[in-house]
């Protein structure tokens, strides 16, 4: 869809966690303002603003699971967003922990709150701001709880392209 006013053309394109990286390199957006995470290996691809926000991977469970730390998975299944840092960050633990935790990777952040309201998983991990505003626009928010340690720090940013000195300066002002 595209908008002209002014001199200026909008035009909206669909941007998911899976694809916002390749959107951004191929030009198809100018900039992407989300959950992004500033990272190095992202940085080696896009550029980034400074940061503008600061979350970190949490869990949100059912709360009639009784899941109240990441230990409580243990041989358990979690979905995770595909093109998150989560993904990694949850990997790691379940590796460094010997949890064996089980991961189940959905296509964007709605699919995996509804993989958990459809008791398919146990957990959804992702970063916190995400989960509280799933709940908040939950049905029946008291049905979940966010709980334990953080399990990552990530640092957002507005994500733009590497090749573009003259956008950079403007991001950069």
């Amino acid at each position: 869809t595209e908008l002209e006013r002014d001199d200026i053309k909008i035009a909206y394109v669909l941007v998911t966690p899976a694809n916002r990286i390749e959107k951004v390199v191929d030009g198809s957006v100018d900039i992407e303002c989300g959950s992004t995470t500033n990272n190095l290996e992202r940085q080696k691809q896009v550029a980034f603003s400074p940061v503008i926000f600061v979350s970190g991977t949490k869990l949100l469970v059912r709360r009639s699971s009784n899941i109240k730390s990441y230990r409580d998975l243990r041989d358990r299944t979690v979905v995770l967003t595909m093109g998150t840092t989560n993904e990694k960050a949850m990997r790691l633990l379940s590796e460094h922990e010997k949890l064996a935790m089980k991961f189940v990777i959905a296509p964007d952040h709605a699919d995996s709150f509804r993989m958990l309201t459809s008791a398919q998983v146990h957990a959804f991990a992702t970063d916190d701001v995400l989960l509280y505003g799933f709940v908040a626009q939950a049905t029946r928010p008291a049905d979940y709880a966010i709980v334990g340690d953080y399990l990552s720090y990530d640092p957002y940013g507005l994500m733009y392209r590497k090749d573009d000195p003259d956008f950079a300066a403007l991001v950069l002002r």
